[in-house]
């Protein structure tokens, strides 16, 4: 059975029970308003709120011309009542979501969410600073993992601890170099780390200042005089530490093609602290 014969024949059913049960004629109803609120969505580019909200005011309108259909048939003064009531209700109700409406659009109040949505570039763009937003967490987190190691090597002296230390450190520099090509698709960011609001995040970032390179982790070789490590975790963790602040900024910044902005994946803003 094609296509065309299914719906034929459903058509020609459903006209038979409505024939028999003349209730199920609603059932049409329902399905145009189904129908209705699929165009709305297709139309609003696949935003089931907006799809919602067209739904709920075909209901709406569907009522008031029952009422209406009602009222030019009935005899009972309580039905004329009720539908008199519920006439003055629902006209209130289109009244004050009218002026909402309007008032929004011209003087934005009330804040309607659902007559916010994002163009496709705007939701692109979050999407990427998002990613980028976490990169650099992810980093600095890593970072405070590196000093506590340090800091785990200091107190036992195990050369199992330095060996830990040691692989840590040894993945800053692709870190680094993977970080600085996720940040490079985001010319925004990009341009804001060179200013000095985020100092102690280049500082994490240069090899140059770094205590990675400052303090030789890389080397194989346990230290001999390893309390003076303490001094390298305790820069990492003041630098991680205020890296996040710094980064934590790049939460609030509009993106060009939003009107408002973004919604982030939340970031870590607590200090880089050593274990007890």
């Amino acid at each position: 059975m094609d296509q065309f014969s299914f719906l034929s024949d459903l058509k020609a059913l459903l006209s038979e029970a409505v024939k028999k049960v003349p209730s199920i004629r609603y059932a049409q109803g329902v399905a145009g308003v189904g129908a209705a609120a699929a165009i709305v969505y297709t139309a609003f580019r696949g935003d089931a709120r907006a799809a919602v909200l067209g739904t709920v005011i075909t209901i709406g309108l569907m009522i008031v011309l029952l009422i209406f259909a009602r009222l030019t048939q009935t005899k009972s003064k309580n039905v004329l009542y009720a539908g008199i009531l519920g006439m003055w209700v629902i006209l209130g109700l289109f009244l004050a979501t009218a002026i909402g409406l309007w008032t929004s659009f011209f003087f934005g109040w009330p804040q309607l969410s659902f007559l916010e949505s994002e163009s496709p570039e705007c939701l692109a763009g979050a999407k990427k600073r998002g990613e980028v937003s976490m990169a650099m967490d992810n980093f600095i987190t890593e970072q405070c993992v590196l000093a506590n190691h340090i800091s785990k090597f200091v107190d036992s002296g195990q050369p199992d601890d330095w060996k830990s230390v040691n692989e840590k450190a040894k993945t800053y520099y692709i870190d680094v170099q993977a970080l600085d090509q996720k940040i490079s698709t985001d010319s925004d960011v990009h341009a804001a780390l060179s200013s000095s609001n985020f100092i102690n995040f280049r500082i994490l970032l240069d090899e140059k200042q770094n205590v990675v390179t400052g303090w030789n982790l890389t080397n194989t070789t346990p230290p001999s005089d390893r309390k003076r490590f303490e001094n390298a975790a305790e820069k990492l963790r003041d630098y991680a530490t205020k890296a996040r602040t710094e980064t934590a900024s790049l939460q609030t910044f509009t993106l060009p093609s939003c009107r408002k902005p973004a919604r982030l994946p939340p970031v870590t803003t607590a200090a880089c602290t050593k274990p007890n």
